[in-house]
């Protein structure tokens, strides 16, 4: 029987960890790697607007341990395998406003927020109506621009209240689009019938209920998109319907019937104006006494959709607001331009939304799947339209 180790030495080379006279020490065993463990969930805690709690479990983030032995160090817990980091819970984005209304009031707030765009609308309409002739540039663009910086702030209010956010119930959005709805059509009647076309003030208020319709049928398509990668394939899909129904589809007869209308005597009384053209936005334009119209209902739709994105999706509030206004200024001027060259119907959301797509370029992505999609739909839906438009050929 061997004796025992008599020394610090003998016992450290009995080990291994010191080398024999003159030989090696023999390799220390190399650990097998550690796999990550999470610890068990915690919970984090908050109260909302109106002491409402909220709960939502907090981000672990795992690391593995280094190779060799592992000392604990501070709070940092560790386990067999390896220490585990549990980072501070990240709460949620607080819940909009609109969550914690009442259907009331919510509703109230949804007809206050357009209050601002009835009130410039209605200045610049008594504006111009101070003038025997409309047509001078400088104070029309003026107008223009008033209006829809008020439209802007209408539609960017709308979507910060949460009416784009699918968090908070959706009745209150239902609720202010009908009764916008039928608002609507309850003064597209006398204005039809009793030769009230051209009247300023029933203008002023067919106009307001258009853009409150409007406003809540985009911020209801808003509230279904779950990425904001997806903006571009509908900015597409929009741009390459609108372009399709400016010149073969329902804008093109809408555009038509407005033309004949006109021709027919429509703003003097002696015609009635068909439907159609009560589902377009009308302003003072440059070299006429009547008010003519200037911009579809699907592109007050798209402007109502893009705005409550840029609210729900955090996107640069200030860039999107002059972007959007700027360019919708624009493409009313342009269009007013071009009808005194007898140039009518010229789309404006081919405008529109490639000029939102690349204001917020940086923040949008598509996954390649999304964009075979995307190519694929967008494919479908120009070989329908070429089958709607030879069909029509053929029937007339």
């Amino acid at each position: 029987m061997p004796a025992p180790p008599a020394t610090i030495r003998e016992v450290l080379q009995a080990a291994g960890a010191l080398p024999e006279e003159g030989g090696r020490a023999a390799p220390l065993p190399t650990p097998p790697p550690p796999a990550a463990v999470q610890p068990p969930p915690n919970i984090w805690t908050t109260h909302g607007p109106g002491g409402v709690p909220h709960q939502a479990p907090a981000r672990r983030i795992p690391i593995a341990a280094p190779p060799g032995p592992v000392l604990p160090a501070g709070p940092v817990p560790v386990t067999a395998e390896g220490p585990v980091l549990v980072a501070e819970a990240i709460p949620p984005p607080p819940l909009p406003p609109l969550a914690f209304m009442g259907l009331g009031q919510a509703v109230l707030d949804f007809f206050a927020v357009l209050g601002p765009w009835a009130l410039s609308f209605g200045v610049f309409l008594i504006f111009a109506n101070a003038y025997v002739n409309y047509g001078e540039w400088t104070r029309l663009l003026l107008g223009w621009t008033t209006c829809f910086l008020a439209l802007g702030i209408a539609y960017y209010l709308l979507g910060a209240l949460g009416f784009s956010d699918p968090r908070a119930p959706a009745k209150p959005l239902w609720v202010g689009g009908a009764l916008a709805l039928l608002g609507f059509l309850a003064t597209t009647g006398p204005m039809r019938t009793q030769g009230l076309y051209n009247e300023p003030w029933l203008v002023l208020v067919n106009n307001s209920f258009l853009i409150a319709t409007t406003g809540a049928l985009g911020l209801a398509v808003a509230r279904g998109i779950q990425q904001s990668g997806h903006l571009i394939a509908v900015a597409l899909v929009g741009l390459v319907v609108d372009l399709w129904s400016v010149y073969q589809g329902p804008s093109r007869q809408v555009a038509d019937a407005a033309i004949d209308a006109i021709q027919r005597g429509v703003y003097t009384g002696e015609v009635a104006p068909p439907l159609v053209s009560f589902f377009l936005l009308r302003f003072p334009t440059p070299g006429r006494t009547d008010i003519q119209a200037m911009l579809g209902a699907g592109d007050l739709v798209f402007l109502a959709f893009f705005f409550g994105c840029v609210a729900r999706f955090g996107l640069a509030p200030v860039r999107n607001y002059l972007g959007l206004v700027g360019i919708t200024v624009g493409a009313v001027a342009l269009a007013s331009f071009l009808a005194e060259w007898n140039i009518q119907g010229i789309p404006a959301l081919p405008i529109l939304a490639p000029f939102f797509v690349l204001l917020n370029l940086r923040r949008l992505r598509m996954g390649p799947r999304d964009w075979r999609v995307t190519g694929v739909f967008v494919a479908g839906l120009l070989a329908l339209m070429v089958v709607v438009t030879l069909l029509r050929a053929l029937t007339l």
